[in-house]
């Protein structure tokens, strides 16, 4: 597979000013390749079968006129943990600052809330203060779960990638946190109990 050359591109900010960078390489963890997108992701033409037998779900906002993509979100689905992850959200920056993900985020709300799932997670780009900032202002419920330095390898320019720092958040839907132990069973270490008291103090600020 020919691999893109990035080096005319710039990312949204630079990142990976505090770590070591490395070229980007293939890797092998993760497989999702466009010739296996229809094998994997729900289509719409066969809706009712593949949100029931596929694992992803891309929902994609395009011009009609040119027929360019404008944005784009995914979700990834775990049926055994009643569970999905809001995985990815853009804009082209050419449609920015036209609510395309405002829009896009309410149809994703509207199909999560009659899909059965109990509880969803997300992560925020430490590099990204908008969608920081969006989402705890107006995300309705997300909290804060920790931040998890070096959870991705993420693009930095050219021919270069390091490992991104994500902030992660879960929200319980559908009664899921009625199935969730409460903290008066955990048994926590002292510094974590810390760490938990202080999340919960932060999280309840956010409301």
């Amino acid at each position: 597979m020919r691999r893109l050359d990035m080096s005319p591109y710039r990312p949204y900010r630079r990142m990976g000013q505090t770590c070591q960078t490395r070229t980007i390489r293939d890797k092998q963890v993760i497989i999702l390749y466009p010739e296996e997108y229809e094998r994997r992701v729900t289509l719409e033409e066969s809706w009712e079968l593949d949100s029931r037998e596929k694992r992803y779900c891309i929902l994609t906002a395009e011009e009609v006129a040119s027929g360019r993509l404008a944005a784009a979100t995914m979700m990834t689905k775990y049926d055994k943990n009643l569970q999905i992850e809001y995985t990815f959200a853009g804009t082209h920056p050419d449609y920015r600052q036209q609510r395309l993900m405002g829009f896009l985020g309410r149809v994703m709300d509207r199909m999560i809330r009659v899909s059965g799932a109990e509880y969803l997670t997300t992560f925020l780009e430490t590099w990204h203060t908008i969608t920081q900032d969006v989402t705890l202002k107006w995300g309705r419920g997300w909290k804060i779960g920790g931040i998890f330095p070096g959870n991705f390898t993420r693009w930095t320019g050219d021919q270069e990638e390091y490992r991104a720092c994500e902030i992660y958040l879960y929200k319980f839907i559908n009664d899921g946190d009625k199935y969730a132990t409460q903290p008066e069973e955990w048994h926590l270490h002292p510094e974590i109990q810390r760490l938990w008291e202080m999340l919960e103090t932060i999280n309840a600020k956010l409301g």
